[in-house]
């Protein structure tokens, strides 16, 4: 787990149908290779940004077909909102 309190973690997986990505902030937090369980570095890791994009699933494009324009909604959890991109693959949040 990365411990650089920096950078965001990106999961996506992609099924025949449609993709998915989450990103979390996993600051503060690590796998303990010796207690063989999670430590806790940092009780209150600060807040991050970053950015997420339809590109960030690997082959999205493939998967949901010629006919795809680029159309994608994301929902944050934490505020409850979802927003709609339409038209591209470049639009990032």
């Amino acid at each position: 787990m990365n411990v650089s309190l920096c950078s965001l973690l990106k999961i996506w997986n992609l099924n025949k149908c449609c993709g998915v990505v989450g990103v979390f902030n996993c600051q503060g937090a690590g796998w303990c290779k010796i207690e063989k369980k999670n430590r806790i570095h940092c009780e209150t890791p600060g807040t991050l940004s970053g950015s997420v994009c339809t590109s960030d699933v690997d082959l999205i494009a493939q998967v949901a077909g010629a006919d795809w324009n680029g159309d994608a909604i994301v929902y944050a959890y934490r505020s409850g909102n979802s927003f709609c991109f339409f038209g591209s693959t470049d639009q990032v949040i």
